[in-house]
């Protein structure tokens, strides 16, 4: 970032979106949270504060990559506080919001609450896709392994 300054260049909510993706897609979803941190945080945070004086506002690819890292990381409280975060500033959550909240709830036998928010996707006009539906017959599974292994 510092480089991009220093060569006149602006970061923006593409830039933002494809250091998160890089940093996720490496396998360094601590990096990417910490990116996100230091974005979001009102507390004097220059980056932050640079941010909205240009007027960058996280957008939903974003916010989806986070909330992607956060669901593999099981930090599901901040995926889902992200999401009303999203709401919150009139973005909408769409269907890959939706995948990454299911899976990461299904993985850890939250089967049910999975299911609600698949009601809750429809309820908003999104058509649930095969991730959706595979996201929950996953964590159907999962759920009858364990309780098939504690007998």
């Amino acid at each position: 970032m510092d480089e991009m300054a220093k060569r006149g260049f602006k970061p923006n909510n593409h830039t933002y979106s494809i250091l998160i993706r890089g940093m996720f897609d490496l396998n360094k979803v601590e990096e990417a949270i910490q990116l996100w941190g230091s974005w979001k945080r009102n507390e004097g945070q220059k980056l932050f504060d640079e941010m909205m004086s240009k007027n960058v506002q996280p957008d939903s690819v974003v916010y989806n990559h986070l909330i992607k890292a956060y669901c593999r990381s099981g930090r599901l409280s901040m995926a889902f506080h992200l999401s009303e975060d999203m709401r919150i500033k009139g973005i909408s959550p769409n269907c890959a919001t939706y995948t990454s909240l299911i899976k990461g709830l299904s993985v850890i036998s939250l089967v049910e609450e999975a299911k609600l928010l698949l009601e809750e996707m429809k309820e908003e006009g999104l058509e649930p896709n095969v991730f959706h539906y595979t996201a929950l017959i996953d964590g159907y599974a999962f759920k009858e392994s364990i309780v098939t292994s504690k007998h």
